[in-house]
């Protein structure tokens, strides 16, 4: 389990079942891609995220939210304010009431993908536990490169981002599926009114058949 994670137990009792929910026994938090803190508190805590230069006492950017839901989840973008978050920086958490978290940045690297070796070769801190995930995306239409392009404010662009990930998507496809689901045609085709009497063949003939007596169900 991560720091953003928890567990749903189901178990029988009286004739009902019960669902209880296990969280992490301290409080956590992690940094996902470098660009949200992550964790749990208490539902409706406002949550603020400080990034400091180094391990201080400068200031590099902030961000906050609100922990959210029955569970008090909380993703939070760091980068509410200033630069992007950078390796070596210290993270720090302020759940209120002086409950401060901090932890730093590690600095990682993909160097190498080899599949034939099902193999992954990166760097990270000496001594530090590595996990990788992988996710399979799959479905995604061909196209051509352009130089047109759509503008999104800032921030919107910052939440479809978070949004695309969450979904396992790139923001691509993210926005793709988003208009498929969203977007109608406004006007119909072009020539397709000329159709309109076009029809010079024949309908076949309907038989109009007189109604019969149905059986009670």
């Amino acid at each position: 389990m991560g720091a953003s994670n928890l567990v749903a137990v189901e178990y029988p009792s009286g004739g009902h079942t019960v669902r209880a929910f296990l969280y992490p026994n301290d409080r956590v938090f992690e940094v996902w891609n470098m660009e949200d803190a992550r964790g749990y508190a208490d539902p409706g805590l406002e949550v603020g995220v400080t990034v400091y230069v180094g391990e201080g006492p400068d200031v590099r950017c902030t961000g906050g939210g609100t922990a959210e839901g029955a569970h008090g989840y909380y993703d939070i973008y760091m980068q509410g304010t200033g630069d992007a978050p950078q390796p070596g920086d210290k993270v720090e958490v302020d759940l209120g009431g002086g409950e401060l978290l901090d932890t730093l940045i590690a600095g990682m690297s993909i160097t190498d993908v080899d599949t034939a070796l099902d193999q992954i070769t990166g760097t990270a801190p000496d001594g530090k536990t590595v996990v990788i995930r992988l996710w399979q995306l799959d479905g995604y239409a061909q196209t051509t490169a352009r130089y047109d392009a759509i503008y999104l404010p800032d921030a919107v662009e910052r939440e479809v981002r978070r949004a695309a990930k969450r979904a396992r998507k790139s923001v691509s496809a993210f926005l793709t599926d988003l208009a498929r689901m969203h977007v109608r045609p406004t006007a119909w085709p072009p020539g397709w009114a000329d159709l309109y009497g076009s029809w010079a063949g024949e309908f076949p003939e309907v038989e109009d058949r007189p109604p019969e007596p149905a059986e009670a169900l």
